[in-house]
């Protein structure tokens, strides 16, 4: 892997089980986007309170970063590709 880009803006947010350490070159940003799930449900738990998953947040991510350009995709209708 090359360096991380000078442009890069991202960060490397720690949590259960994921040190802001486990972040180098192959994987050079995780966060996550559960503030919204809280707010409506206080008592609901997560596996990882992080940017891991049960499965593996690292590979999981890295397979979707590096997929190939899909004509008219969309996540349930949002953001239509072009």
């Amino acid at each position: 892997m090359g360096e991380i880009p000078r442009r890069w803006k991202g960060t490397c947010e720690p949590g259960v089980q994921f040190k802001s350490s486990m972040c180098n070159r192959r994987l050079i940003g995780a966060r996550y986007f559960n503030k919204g799930v809280l707010a409506q449900d206080l008592n609901i738990s997560f596996v990882y309170n992080s940017p891991r998953d049960k499965m593996g947040h690292e590979d999981h991510t890295t397979s979707i970063d590096i997929g190939t350009y899909v004509r008219g995709v969309s996540y349930f209708g949002y953001g239509r590709a072009q």
